[in-house]
Formats: C-alpha cells, structure tokens, sequence
C-alpha cells in the first residue's frame, strides 16, 4: 500500500478558478496566497462596507471567490454605487455615477471569475451597459448598437463573459425588448417582431455554445389590455437560438428563472412551484420548510449541475422572507438552520434572502435586515439590507451522506467540507487538515476499476474503501496522490488509483487535498477492459449527422427496463444524442455483425435507473455487408436523448451507430410526383418544419432528411406559396447543402455530361439575384442559375433568366427572351447537354425555359472554354458567396424573392418533361373580380358579396355570382380564397 509522501519543497495549489484559461507559470505564486485566505469550511460572513446601507449581493462568481452588489447612498434613492468584495484579499471596492439599484438590477450586478462587472449606469437620461475592472479601475461602456434605443439595462452574462444579454427602449416607458451583445459581433435583437408587446426582463441566463448555438432562456411579459382601467401582465418561459428572432416557448413552464451553463439543467416556475429540470423527472421545491412552517417557497438560482438551489420562502405569521436552501436528496432548510447546525455562529436577523449562489453550490450571497429595518418597513420598501456571503456545509461532507456515484464522470467541491473519517495513518500523503467529501460506489462486475481525478482544479488525494458500512472503513484499498503516469491533461497533481472490485459489494472513495489545498472535484470511474460507453453514464455523443464505430465485447448488462414485448438487450453501450431542432430522429445500425436490440431513453435516464425508454427496436434486417435495425424517436431541440444498444439473446459483436435528424415526411403534390419520377439526385421543397435541416425529398426512407439534405442559413424564412411553403430570402439567408460527389458531379462535364437545374421562382427584382450555384469562392469555376444578375455588369439582363458557365472574369451560356419579374411565380429550368457534332468535335449546349417554353439561347457575356466546375465546396440556393454588388445598380448576387421546388438532375430534362412540370405546378387562376356578375368592378360591392358567401349568406345578383373557389384551388372555403380576393382587387396578382 503506497504510503510514502513524495512530495517536497513549496508547493504551489492551483485556485479552482472556473470557466478561465489555464494559469500562467509566472503568476502561480500569486494564486496560492489568494488561495490560502478563501474560508472553506462552513462560515457566514457579512460584506463590509463603508456606507451605512448595502444595496444587495446580487453576484457571486463562479468560483465563489468574487462578490458583487449595490451599495445605495440614502435609504430610498434608485442609484449609487456597484461594489466589488474579494473574499481572499478583503478588498471592497466601488465605482459610483449612478449604477441602477433599484427596481431595474433584474439580473445585476454580476461578476465573473476574473472579477469583472457586470452593470448597469444611468447618465443623461440614458441607461448603457458598463463593464468595470476594479484591479485595474478602469471601466467600459458597452457600445449601444441600438441608437434608438438609448434605454439599455442588463440582465445577464454568461459565465466566460463574452455574451451579455440585456433589455433596451426606445424611452423610459415604453416596454423593452431583449438582446444579446456578443463581444465580437454586433448587438442582435432576439424579440418576436410580431409578439405582443412585453416587458422583457427576468433572463435566467445565456448558455455555453451548444453543438455551435447559444442560447438564452428568459421570461417574457405579455401584456393584455383587458379594459380601460385593467391590464394583465402574464410571464411565459421562452428559449432563444442568439441571434434568432423567434423565440421557442417552453409551455410548461411559465418562466425561467436560471440555466446551467450548458443547457442540461432549467430551473423555472410551474404551477406556481419552483422546479428544477433535468434529473429524469421534475424535482419541485414544495413547502413546508422546517422548523418554521414557510410557505411560497421561491429558488431563484442554483449551482451549475442542479444540486443545490436558493431563493426565499415567506413567513406566514410575520409576513416577512427567510433565505432557504435547497440540497438535492435532502430537505429544504433555512440558511440558519443549515449553518448553525455546522456549528456556525450568526447574526439575530428578522428577514432575509438568498439572490445567487456559485456554480459549484459552495457559497451563497444574499441580505439580511435587522428587526428595526423590518419595523421601519425597510424590507418591504427598499432592497436595502446587510450584505452577507456565506460558505454552505458540504453535501457529502462525511462518510454517512457519501454521494451515490457509478462508471462515468461527476463533479463535486471539497469546498465547504470539514476533515474527518479517517486517521493520518490511512492517508496518502501529506494533507494536513485538508477537507474531504465522500462517495458511494457499487461495481457492476467483479473486474478491475480505475478512479481518477484528473479534471479537478486543486492538488488532490484519493482513497477507495472496501465497507458495507462507515463503521467498517478501515485501512484502504488502494490510495494516490499524484497520477503516475500523469492524466491527459498533463495534471500531475491529480491522483489515480486502480483496485480489483467485486460485483454488488458496496465501496467508498474519498477525495481529498494535499496540505489543506481544496477546490472543485472532477471523479472519474471506468473499466479498462470493457468498452469506455459501457454505462449510461459514459455515453459517447454522437451528432446529428455523424456515426460511430463500437463493439459490445466485454459489456456488461444494465439492469434497466424495456419495452413490453421487446427483448433485454445483452452486452449493452450507451449513446447521446443532443437534436439541434424538433422534429424525430433516426438511429440506424449498419453492417452490424450480431442482431441488436436499440432502446431509445430520454435525456436524464441515467439519473433515474427505473425509466421506461420511449422506443424499442429488434427488427434487424440486411443493411450494407451484414446485418443492422434502426428505430424512429420524436425529439425536442436541444433536448438530450440516451441510446442503448445491446445483443438479441446475449450475442455481441461490433457494427456503425449512425444519428440522423429526420425531416418530416412531404405530402406529396402530382407535381412534386411527377419531378421524383423524373429522378434527380436532389429534391428541396421547403416543406419541412425544421428550424435548421432542408430535407431532401429523394430519401431513402419516408423518415430521414434525404441523402442530401441542406442548412437553412441566417433569415432564411418559409412563407406560404402556391405549392404549400416557399424559401423567402429578399436578400437575407441562403439554403446550403454540402457538395458530395454525386452533387458535385451535376456541374462536372466529365460526370455529368448533361444535367438540368430547375426551379419556381418570384420576384419583382429586375436584379433577383443567383438562384443556384456551387461557387463558393472567387477562384473557382462552376454552373450558375441566375436572373437579372450578371457578375460582369453586362446591361440588357435586367429580369431575365441566365444559365451560365462562370470563373474568374468569364461568363457564358444561356439567357432567356422574356423577363420574370412581374411579382408572378415563374417555373424555370436550365439543360446543359454535351454533344459531339463529329468525332473529336465536341459542343457544350445551354438551354433555358421559362414557365415550360424553350428560350432563345442567348449569350449573356463573355467568352471561355467549358470546365469541369467540381471546385465548389456546397451547392448555394438564393446567395453566391464568391461575387459581391454590381455598381450602379445595387444588385448583389443573394436573391431577393421567392424560391421553390429545386431540384439537380444529372440528366437532359426533355421538352416535354419541362412542360408537363410546368403545368402541373402553374399557380391556379383566379376568377374575375366583379364576383357578383353585375359587369360593375372593381366596386365595394363586390367584396360585400363574397364575405356575404364566404359566411354562408346571400349574394345581391343571385344567383348569377361566382362560386367561393376564387382561386380554383379545388379548396373552398379556406383563407387562400380571401387573401388572393385582396390581393387581386387591391390591382395584385392571384399568387
């Protein structure tokens, strides 16, 4: 048993510093003195101040050792000064001009782990975001990139700092809307243009980047108008994609209240209960709370992984709040209770509140006031209280409350925990009196385990104890200090042990530091010898869109439930899946070599073990060289789902585990048919109800999204058309699809020695813009549909529709007679066709038709010799990355319309083809506008009549009126009827 301390000299403890870069060399001496003075055992102290009010402490940073708040100067003003209290050295610092205090600090002042503010200043009527750095003194006003919109408040940052969200107005009154102010990219508004008007404020916070995406969760107040003299406020949860207009609203919840910061965990309101989600069922923070009976019980933060959460409840009897403390697996309790009972002396309060917690749950921040404060009504009038940050007794602080832990990863803090269950004889090296925490394990197999720390912040030193109970720990079983050989990460500090375990038989391991150093605990537990994603716990992610090979050898078996009916998969390995939008996913195994069983779990079911899976699957059938199943799984954006893949009857073997998001399946149209017959290699209609995936409509199978499906890219919106929706740019968003060799060939002449491009169109752009195109880059060549848009500034292609041949100051091909931007849908397509006139002479051929007519084949511009146009990287419909605006005429290549139904061909679609496309999805044809047949129109009569019909009434020239199909449709009556009556009788077209 290693026992021999192997260290010497000064040692330099690292701090636990969240969310930053790694420490430099250099600064490592200054960082063990801040460590040293941060209190880790249990403690309350009350910040100091050198006024005689302290605002609140509204901010703790990450890593607990930054406190932030308003100090007010009188007893009811709204503005004074932001504080800034370091908890190592003591120093307390302001920054006065008139900080908002009171009434507006809906999510500040708040500080991060570098110690920078976060805030809000009020100067010559306007409100601005600020920025202060109280080691430097400096300060900095957030640049307002919303003119008119000189009222900016702040709500949130995110933990790295780099993402500030905040509320702006055009003026004091008027009701804000929320943005996000990315330190790299300008402000971007994400409010619902088309909502309600709301006040926004109350954001619970912006998450981490989430497989590319950030988000903010907030809560929007919709604001009724239900009479001259009453207005209803209502709050509703709502999620933001940053940078995204529409936000998703979460109807469960009626707000949002915090965010871990990767999205795994929300705490919110619902049913007018505190809720936090995310452990494989809603965990409700209910009343009573002991020993006094409180009720409304409100959290309003919680630590990053949901453990711990803080917020008020009310006194009934003497109608005043009481800081609580929530602590999963155990019962709420008040701030006092909890300390006093570590033996922690505190002050005589008469009410208090908890206002933010740190993201390990170690220290809270909060105000307290004194029964005179509550007796001058202080409490109730004014935020002001006494300021205090208090350092929360450990969960699992003893060997009686260890933390119930199994294969994979968990993070934990010795901070707030005190030493003791084992003598100095037991340790592994010099620890002198430094804290511990404690943790359960029961192994699943007798096999050989590894436990680590290798992601912990702090000098650590691990033991595992083989004992059914605390009272029969004894010497361990195996001990670390320092990881030899290192951990990954270089980490020498960290320790590493492995220990032969027995299945069943109960252990535990201990964490702890080396000479009193503390901080925040990453253990890992993991089997060597079975596969690394052999548990819930240590699932491998896989992407939408991506796969993975895998091998159930040396699995074991979770004891889990399965679908009634379906076999207990043997052997099984675990997956995670993270959605990036709605809708239903695919999970396939491919070229398996053993028949599968595939369950499907929701997100959280490695928390809960007796979790019913939503989907099973053991139809195995021949796919690629061997054998493989997948199933089907509706799913929810960003909402993790489990995948559990085991052995039909016991058999294991390896196979491909592939994720896909699957589109909606179309509804298909006799047009939509009769292009599919036709066979091209790629078929967008628009159709699906994805936020970021376009399905291709040539799929493989009536789930997936195609083999080809595309990406809709910034304002990229679908508006309803004449065959269903339509993809709406004017400018502003493309649709992207990856360049594969099978597309990448359409615009290769040696692949493809004919193809066909085709599309609907609408727009009244003499200068549209590209349609479809696969140059990305200026230097490349490729094969272009445009209209009126001509890269060269050749005059005469104004409305009209181009199929060119283009590269570096070349352009040819084909241009059509007439022009298409009449506000009207046009039907387009474009044939290139390779033919040799005699051998060895061979001619490249444009064609264009428009709305099922050969076009004259004119040459737009430019001369050059054909190419093989493979360099694109993606297919672009409505945007061409490589040219910019012509001048003079402001047209740029991003379309400005309307497109529809495109689709590649590696063919020559014939005349007749094109044709009988073209007339199975023409827009239908109105009727006359002079409904009521009394030769007298445009007249207000007419439209008299027609809502007189639509409603199920009388016409005034019965029975000679037209029937309610206006727009023969074969539809009636529906709303496209009466917007294309509008459009029609306001001088517009049928569309």
């Amino acid at each position: 048993m290693p026992m021999q301390n192997n260290k010497t000299g000064t040692r330099h403890v690292r701090t636990g510093l969240r969310h930053t870069a790694p420490t430099c060399t250099a600064c490592l001496a200054t960082l063990v003195v801040a460590q040293a003075g941060l209190a880790q055992a249990p403690s309350f102290t009350t910040v100091p101040s050198g006024l005689s009010k302290v605002s609140s402490a509204k901010g703790v940073s990450p890593n607990g050792r930054y406190v932030a708040g308003y100090a007010g100067t009188s007893e009811f003003t709204g503005f004074g000064s932001i504080y800034r209290w370091d908890r190592v050295t003591g120093i307390y610092s302001t920054k006065s001009s008139a900080f908002e205090g009171y009434g507006r600090d809906n999510g500040g002042p708040l500080v991060i782990n570098s110690g920078a503010v976060f805030s809000t200043r009020t100067t010559n009527d306007a409100s601005t975001l600020y920025v202060w750095q109280p080691d430097t003194g400096g300060g900095t006003t957030v640049p307002s990139l919303l003119p008119s919109w000189p009222n900016q408040f702040f709500s949130g940052v995110s933990t790295d700092g780099l993402f500030i969200a905040g509320e702006a107005s055009s003026t004091e009154g008027r009701l804000p809307q929320f943005f996000v102010h990315d330190s790299s990219l300008p402000v971007q508004v994400v409010m619902d243009s088309n909502s309600e008007a709301f006040r926004a404020r109350d954001c619970a916070g912006i998450t981490q980047p989430i497989n590319g995406l950030r988000f903010m969760y907030a809560t929007q107040y919709t604001v009724n108008d239900v009479g001259p003299d009453r207005v209803v406020i209502v709050p509703r949860a709502v999620r933001w994609q940053v940078g995204s207009a529409i936000p998703i609203v979460e109807s469960s919840f009626s707000e949002f209240l915090d965010v871990s910061p990767r999205g795994e965990y929300l705490l919110g309101r619902a049913n007018n209960q505190s809720v936090i989600r995310g452990d494989g069922a809603d965990r409700v923070l209910l009343a009573p709370i002991s020993p006094v009976i409180m009720s409304s019980p409100f959290a309003s933060r919680m630590s990053d992984d949901a453990r711990v959460a803080v917020g008020i409840a009310l006194d009934p009897l003497s109608n005043q709040r009481e800081a609580v403390v929530w602590r999963k697996g155990q019962s709420a309790a008040t701030l006092r209770t909890l300390l006093t009972s570590a033996g922690v002396s505190m002050p005589a309060w008469a009410a208090s509140t908890l206002q933010n917690v740190s993201a390990d749950g170690s220290v809270v921040t909060g105000m307290y006031f004194t029964a005179q404060e509550v007796l001058d009504n202080v409490s109730a009038i004014s935020p002001r209280g006494s300021a205090f940050v208090a350092v929360l007794p450990s969960l699992n602080d003893n060997c009686a409350t260890a933390r119930p832990v199994t294969y994979g990863t968990v993070t934990d803090t010795t901070n707030g925990a005190t030493r003791g269950g084992v003598s100095a004889g037991n340790t592994c090296s010099d620890e002198q009196a430094a804290p511990d925490v404690w943790f359960s394990f029961v192994p699943a197999a007798n096999e050989l385990v590894t436990i680590d720390t290798c992601g912990s912040d702090f000098d650590t030193t691990l033991s595992i104890f083989a004992a059914s109970t605390c009272g029969a720990v004894g010497a361990p079983l195996a001990c670390n200090d320092d990881a030899n050989p290192s951990c990954p990460s270089g980490n020498a500090a960290a320790s590493r042990l492995s220990a032969n375990v027995v299945a069943g038989q109960n252990y535990y391991v201990r964490v702890s530091g080396f000479r009193g150093a503390f901080g925040t605990v990453q253990l890992t537990i993991s089997s060597p010898n079975r596969p690394s994603n052999d548990t819930c716990a240590t699932a491998i992610s896989v992407g939408p869109g991506a796969a993975a090979v895998f091998s159930t050898a040396n699995a074991i078996t979770d004891a889990r439930p399965n679908c009634a009916g379906s076999a207990t998969p043997f052997s099984d390995v675990w997956f995670k899946t993270v959605p990036m939008e709605s809708g239903r996913m695919v999970y396939r195994l491919c070229n398996s070599s053993f028949n599968a069983v595939v369950s499907a779990f929701d997100g959280s079911a490695c928390g809960d073990a007796s979790l019913l899976p939503l989907a099973c699957t053991q139809n195995n059938v021949a796919c690629g060289s061997g054998v493989g199943t997948s199933i089907t799984v509706p799913c929810t954006a960003n909402q993790p789902q489990l995948i559990r893949v085991g052995g039909l009857f016991g058999a294991t073997g390896s196979g491909l585990f592939s994720a896909r998001f699957a589109c909606d399946q179309n509804n298909l149209s006799p047009y939509a048919v009769a292009v599919r017959n036709d066979n091209p290699r790629a078929y967008w209609r628009f159709e699906d109800t994805g936020q970021r995936t376009v399905a291709d409509t040539m799929r493989f199978d009536p789930f997936s999204c195609g083999d080809y499906p595309g990406e809709y890219l910034r304002g990229a919106t679908r508006v309803q058309s004449f065959q269903a929706n339509a993809l709406s740019l004017n400018r502003n968003g493309a649709v992207r699809a990856d360049v594969v060799p099978q597309l990448r060939a359409i615009a290769d002449i040696a692949s493809c020695p004919n193809s066909t491009l085709e599309a609907w169109v609408r727009t009244t752009d003499p200068y549209a813009g590209v349609v479809l195109t696969n140059r990305g880059a200026p230097g490349e060549y490729s094969t272009t549909l445009m209209i009126g848009y001509n890269p060269l500034g050749t005059p005469g292609c104004e409305g009209r529709v181009m199929f060119v041949s283009d590269g570096p100051g070349t352009l040819f091909g084909a241009m059509s007679n007439v022009r298409v931007d009449d506000g009207r849908w046009h039907h387009i397509a474009a044939v290139r066709t390779r033919v040799e006139i005699i051998p060895g002479l061979v001619q490249v051929r444009y064609w264009v038709y428009v709305d099922g007519d050969f076009q004259f084949a004119a040459v737009p511009g430019g001369q050059g010799t054909d190419h093989s146009g493979t360099n694109g990287q993606y297919w672009h419909v409505g945007d061409a990355p490589a040219w910019t605006g012509i001048a003079g005429n402001g047209a740029g290549p991003a379309f400005n319309g309307e497109i529809d139904e495109v689709a590649l061909y590696c063919s020559e679609l014939q005349p007749s083809q094109i044709s009988n496309h073209f007339r199975l999805g023409a827009p239908p044809t109105c009727d006359s506008i002079d409904f009521n047949r009394n030769g007298l129109f445009p007249e207000d009569q007419d439209l008299i009549d027609f809502l007189s019909v639509l409603a199920g009434g009388t016409c005034s020239n019965a029975p000679n009126c037209a029937d309610i199909d206006f727009n023969n449709d074969g539809l009636f009556p529906d709303d496209s009827d009466i917007i294309a009556f509008l459009r029609v009788l306001a001088g517009g077209t049928c569309e």
